[in-house]
């Protein structure tokens, strides 16, 4: 799979098997996807709002920003820094960002949004050439 460009239909797997600490919250918008506020009739009607809620959940943008991050964020701000788990999480931005462009893009906007100087510190020793052009590339290193 290394090989391939992860398309973002992969994208939820390799996250989750990267970084399985991501599993509650993969499930948590899984089963946000899954409620419907009417006793379910398999139709066409209900097939399409829950297909639509998981794409929504899980789109890169969202999957990186709302799945992904608040577990990065917590293993760069641990004392001391879980060293594993940003390795593993840096592996996986460096694979989203060399991904299909809906991945790249996806992920190199949660980079610009989210990221800010404290952190870019922080996971600069374990950033991948991708991971640091995407830095550089949203102003957050020179």
């Amino acid at each position: 799979m290394a090989d391939c460009q992860i398309t973002m239909w992969q994208l939820p797997k390799v996250l989750l098997e990267l970084v399985p600490e991501t599993a509650p919250l993969i499930a948590e918008k899984a089963v946000k996807a899954w409620d419907v506020s009417r006793e379910p009739v398999i139709d066409e009607e209900l097939l399409a709002k829950v297909g639509s809620d998981l794409r929504g959940e899980f789109d890169p943008y969202s999957l990186a920003a709302w799945i992904f991050l608040p577990v990065f964020e917590e293993a760069l701000d641990a004392e001391p820094p879980n060293v594993d788990l940003i390795r593993r999480c840096c592996d996986f931005v460096e694979r989203a960002l060399s991904g299909e462009e809906y991945v790249a893009e996806g992920v190199d906007l949660m980079v610009i949004e989210n990221f800010g100087s404290e952190h870019t510190s922080r996971v600069l020793p374990f950033a991948g050439p991708t991971f640091r052009n995407a830095l550089r590339a949203s102003g957050w290193i020179d």
